[in-house]
């Protein structure tokens, strides 16, 4: 903890700081509420419908505003063609270096607009505009307090309450800031906006990626593309499933997968609640898979009374399928992980080790084609259940030689591991 962090801590303020209705600020900066700067501020108008339109102005709403960052979400617009003597179009129409703020629904959103919106540009009436004179404000600067923690629980402190809550530009011109000197926001404008660059290069890079290994994926798991050491000297065959390289196999999840295949969670509705105990068996559940996790949930089953369901027991290594509502998640259990049962919502896959790589059918199993087929073995319309039958245990695979699924495996590995490492630093 830094020195400054434990004088906060102590209710002491450090020298060259002071403390204010804001929190402790450096001694050369001023409180000051919005109102009191030389600013425009005014809010969309309604009954822009007759003006939409599949071309002309930007015309931005909440959904183009973002917690992510300050500067406009600029992918989904929607349109608007004004007269010239349309007024509204005058008082709302956006410059460079007007700040916008939700007022209504999702509160306090800020969004700062820059040359990367299109002009003109206008905005809805669940929208307010506030718009400083840059020779006295750098109004990037203050766009990033506007979006800052401690000023979004002035705005949630703000909001008016009622049915419907909302946020007046009154409120938002009593709202208080710490303020330096103008060199001073520049500079710290500048030094968040660099930032927030390599947060955007970041996503691209991620983004670019992600697409690689997609494409990676089409490539090794269909054979299409072989990896050094294997296939040398070999063509085609056509198979059920299309075809593949004639030293490849073609094997039903049955096939690769030992203790009686797939085993769903016991039927005839959730567990009963009187066999829940503060210690024994875990109760593996549908958002153990979606999420990926075995950290949430924490029902545990008394394993003594439930001798007749050893066959939905968990181990590490098995796989628990999502198979009702959000269906086709999947997640293998990791080292360590509490005994347990899987309850009604979740299929477990058991994989026979000796003939497929577990990492390798996780790939297999979460690539698009795989993912149709589950759909196709789905029913009950919005609220999808996987019906585990005949059809479904015996859902062709692509089956490499052990040694190549092993290859495979590794190349998927290390561009997850690669991703992984960027989204941290991102993070």
């Amino acid at each position: 903890m830094s020195k400054h962090q434990l004088a906060i801590d102590n209710s002491q303020v450090p020298e060259g700081y002071k403390k204010t209705e804001v929190g402790v600020i450096p001694v050369d900066w001023e409180v000051i509420d919005v109102g009191e700067l030389n600013h425009y501020i005014t809010s969309g108008s309604r009954n822009w419908a007759c003006y939409y339109s599949t071309s002309g102005s930007p015309f931005i709403r909440i959904t183009n505003l973002t917690r992510e960052s300050i500067y406009l979400d600029i992918l989904d617009l929607k349109y608007v063609n004004l007269a010239d003597n349309v007024s509204e179009g005058k008082r709302t129409e956006l410059k460079n270096g007007d700040i916008l703020i939700s007022i209504t629904a999702d509160i306090g959103i800020v969004g700062y607009v820059n040359e990367a919106v299109q002009k003109p540009a206008y905005i809805n009436q669940h929208i307010s505009l506030v718009r400083f004179n840059i020779d006295d404000v750098e109004p990037k600067f203050v766009a990033y307090f506007l979006a800052s923690e401690n000023v979004q629980r002035l705005f949630r402190g703000s909001t008016d309450q009622g049915a419907k809550a909302g946020l007046n530009l009154d409120a938002i011109r009593k709202l208080k800031f710490a303020f330096p000197h103008l060199k001073e926001q520049r500079a710290i404008a500048q030094t968040l906006s660099d930032v927030d660059g390599l947060i955007a290069a970041l996503d691209k890079l991620i983004a670019k990626k992600r697409n690689i290994k997609t494409a990676t994926m089409q490539e090794l798991l269909t054979g299409k593309k072989r990896l050094p050491g294997f296939g040398e000297g070999k063509g085609y065959k056509n198979t059920e499933v299309g075809v593949i390289p004639e030293d490849w196999d073609v094997a039903s999840l049955v096939d690769v997968s030992i203790n009686g295949g797939l085993v769903r969670g016991p039927f005839g509705g959730a567990l009963k609640k009187e066999f829940f105990v503060k210690s024994g068996y875990k109760v593996y559940e549908q958002r153990n898979a979606i999420y990926r996790s075995i950290e949430i949930g924490n029902y545990f089953i008394d394993s003594k009374k439930f001798n007749d369901l050893r066959r939905f027991e968990i181990s590490e290594g098995d796989l628990i399928v999502s198979c009702s509502g959000t269906i086709g998640c999947i997640y293998k259990i990791p080292e360590g992980a509490p005994q347990g049962v899987i309850n009604q919502a979740l299929l477990k896959i058991t994989l026979n080790n000796n003939l497929i790589d577990s990492n390798l059918f996780l790939a297999v199993f979460c690539c698009d084609k795989f993912q149709e087929k589950i759909t196709e073995n789905s029913h009950g319309g919005a609220m999808q259940n996987l019906v585990v039958m005949d059809t479904f245990k015996n859902t062709l695979l692509q089956l490499p030689s052990f040694l190549e699924q092993k290859a495979i495996a590794t190349i998927l590995s290390d561009m997850d591991a690669e991703i992984a490492a960027l989204e941290k630093r991102r993070a």
